[in-house]
């Protein structure tokens, strides 16, 4: 595991093999992850503090299940570790989806996510502004530091997912356990932007979803 802390100390766009984490560091630190935000988050839980996940009312929004178990981690994989190879091209549709993520916070579109009447003006203008966005900051964020650009994107990451807990950190026990699951989406985004870096977009869209499904299938098919 030292090879892959040693990359998150100085990330870099292209990895060596012989510089690559393996296969089993990759599990280990995932584990690793994963079992201290359950550790840390469960005590929340039983004693009645932890807020509800906005998540939990995905099955009344009306998206069916491989929507949110493919179709969406595919979507924020698209914005927010394919930029992590960049190019002109690249940063256009990542920006396109980021500003897909953005566009719901506008009135007109009135806080929704994958649905409505305007859905297609929605696209349409996320499309022409994360083209544009891509086209015209393409050479500046080329230039920026590599490791600048990986922690971004990662951070970026964990903050959309406080959305989930919008409007509900009223003590600061809440506020506790919404920095501790912030910090493990981060963890979470870190880990993936390795993996694309390492493998390929692919690859972490694939990773991606294996650690959305148990969730989403627990979602959709085991509770009422």
């Amino acid at each position: 595991m030292k090879k892959l802390f040693a990359y998150f100390k100085h990330p870099t766009e292209c990895i060596a093999k012989e510089d690559s984490a393996s296969i089993k560091s990759l599990i280990l630190f995932y584990i690793l992850m994963q079992g201290i935000a359950i550790m840390v988050m469960v005590p929340f839980t039983l004693a009645g503090i932890a807020p509800e996940n906005s998540l939990s009312n995905l099955k009344e929004l009306g998206l069916p299940f491989w929507f949110n178990a493919f179709i969406a981690p595919a979507l924020e994989e698209l914005a927010f570790r394919l930029p992590l190879k960049r190019s002109r091209f690249i940063f256009m549709i990542s920006f396109s989806v980021i500003c897909w993520f953005i566009s719901k916070y506008l009135p007109i579109f009135a806080g929704q996510t994958y649905s409505g009447q305007h859905l297609w003006l929605r696209l349409s203008v996320s499309i022409a502004a994360g083209f544009i966005l891509g086209y015209l900051l393409t050479k500046p964020l080329q230039k920026v530091r590599f490791g600048v650009v990986f922690y971004v994107f990662a951070f970026l990451f964990g903050f959309l997912h406080i959305s989930n807990y919008a409007g509900q950190i009223a003590s600061f026990a809440v506020a506790i356990y919404v920095l501790i699951y912030l910090l493990n989406k981060v963890a979470f985004g870190m880990f993936a932007g390795y993996i694309r870096v390492r493998y390929t977009i692919f690859t972490s869209i694939a990773v991606h979803i294996l650690n959305n499904l148990p969730g989403m299938m627990i979602l959709f098919f085991a509770l009422p």
